[in-house]
């Protein structure tokens, strides 16, 4: 009685879709292969791949079974080369260090007038400047924090300052109510003839 779960093995169709999934992706022999490499193999394979090399030329370079055994060994020098137990303000921490050190062997030549190389020790400077503060999170947009007034508080706002002046409280009108839209529009003759 079948599961319904596919099996690899005893099903000569199945044998071939494992075959098939095992040169594109590595078998466990494969695996056991990259797992017995030595380390300087597996970076050297890694500095192919960063200079553009591709798998199957890194499998010829190395004489490996396969490029997915290729795969696999770059696989295995990038995981190496992650520590994922550092958290991010050490990185950053880190970082500024290194860019601190940059900024400090540049900056002599940078203000140093009468140094031909001024100019260009300048535009150095500026980048590690600007690198520094896009690190650190300084060259972000500035903020503005707007406050957004309901309409109960600014009716009260109004009312204030109606009662205030000694005006009567202003009534917000209905601009789709019948009675409005009927009435007659009144302008002021010359403001400057009440005076």
């Amino acid at each position: 009685m079948s599961s319904g779960i596919a099996k690899f093995g005893g099903d000569p169709e199945n044998d071939g879709e494992m075959a098939d999934f095992n040169d594109r992706n590595g078998s466990e022999k494969d695996l056991a292969t990259v797992n017995s490499m030595n380390n300087e193999t597996v970076r050297s394979a890694l500095a192919l791949w960063t200079a553009g090399a591709t798998y199957a030329d890194i499998a010829a370079q190395f004489r490996l079974r396969s490029p997915a055994v290729a795969g696999m060994a770059i696989e295995r020098a990038l995981s190496e080369s992650v520590d994922d137990t550092q958290d991010r303000t050490k990185l950053r921490r880190r970082m500024s260090l290194t860019l601190d050190r940059l900024l400090r062997a540049v900056m002599p030549k940078a203000i140093d007038t009468q140094n031909p190389e001024q100019l260009p020790a300048v535009r150095t400077a500026l980048t590690v400047v600007e690198r520094y503060a896009r690190l650190n999170g300084l060259d972000a947009p500035i903020q503005h924090d707007v406050n957004v007034v309901d309409d109960e508080k600014f009716n009260r706002l109004v009312e204030l300052a109606a009662r205030g002046m000694g005006m009567p409280i202003p009534v917000e009108a209905d601009i789709f109510d019948e009675e409005y839209m009927d009435a007659e529009v009144v302008e002021d003759e010359d403001p400057e003839a009440e005076r």
